[in-house]
């Protein structure tokens, strides 16, 4: 079946001026359309919701409804691993070195343009302040979450990886409080579990949430009080884009911190020399 996207190109000399100002709205919030109603769509594109209801006929849908459930199908198949490969597979010469590289500069660019600088700042502050941390990424997100559990405990005390493997997320919440902070990772499509913990954190421990992810209509962004959005295109997703936002979370959180961050990796590299941690 034709993409929204397609159909806006195909489409776009047709367009009213009103249509044309839906159409820009449209191409940069395709994914908002699969969740919003049309009288959101209409205040976020600034028209009328007649407006949207003719400008999902001229896309060739019956109606708005329909031009929702072909904005879902496109998010679907933006998540299914095999057409994805297919679409990597038909795209060009380029070897995988190639296009990962090219791909991985793209996502980079995107994720830095798109993301809101106080956004960033307040994230920062979330997490150098709370009394703890803690961590959470499950499936291919999981090497992201321990890397920031890793890195953030260089800087700062009290942070914790949250390990589902015993499935006792009850317990390892059960002492969090408001003064506390979860980060999580989450690309593309949210594990379930990871869901879960975020729901108890948010929920019953009032735990503040920064969430790095991939989408901004995901159960965990709209849960999130501070959503860091990615790009992560890629057949198997890309995480250049993760770990270089992270690499800056650390970054920001240890300046916050200048003082005892400098202290503390002090002491580590004098732990480190004692114990002969590293071969040179």
């Amino acid at each position: 079946m034709q993409g929204i996207e397609e159909r806006l190109a195909e489409r776009q000399h047709a367009f009213t001026n009103a249509e044309r100002r839906v159409a820009a709205w449209l191409e940069s919030n395709v994914e908002t359309v699969a969740f919003r109603t049309v009288n959101a769509v209409a205040a976020a594109s600034g028209v009328s919701e007649a407006t949207i209801v003719r400008f999902a006929r001229k896309l060739g849908f019956d109606s708005y409804t329909a031009m929702q459930r072909g904005a879902q199908a496109s998010l679907q198949r933006q998540f299914s691993l095999g057409d994805k490969l297919q679409q990597t597979l038909n795209g060009g010469e380029d070897g995988p070195l190639e296009r990962s590289y090219r791909r991985d500069l793209e996502n980079l660019q995107r994720t830095y343009e798109r993301l809101d600088a106080a956004d960033f700042a307040l994230a920062v502050r979330s997490l150098a302040h709370a009394r703890r941390v803690l961590v959470v990424g499950l499936r291919a997100s999981a090497g992201s979450a321990v890397y920031l559990a890793f890195a953030l405990q260089l800087v700062r005390p009290r942070v914790a990886l949250v390990r589902l493997a015993l499935d006792d997320v009850h317990e390892q919440l059960l002492d969090a409080d408001p003064g506390d902070a979860l980060l999580v990772v989450s690309v593309a499509k949210p594990a379930r579990r990871t869901l879960e913990v975020v729901r108890e954190a948010k929920e019953r421990r009032g735990m503040t949430v920064v969430a790095i992810v991939s989408s901004r209509v995901s159960a965990i962004a709209s849960l999130a009080d501070v959503p860091l959005m990615v790009s992560a295109e890629g057949t198997f997703n890309s995480y250049a884009s993760v770990a270089s936002l992270s690499g800056a979370l650390v970054d920001g959180v240890a300046t916050a911190l200048r003082d005892s961050a400098t202290a503390r990796l002090r002491t580590i590299d004098e732990i480190n020399r004692d114990d002969d941690i590293y071969v040179l």
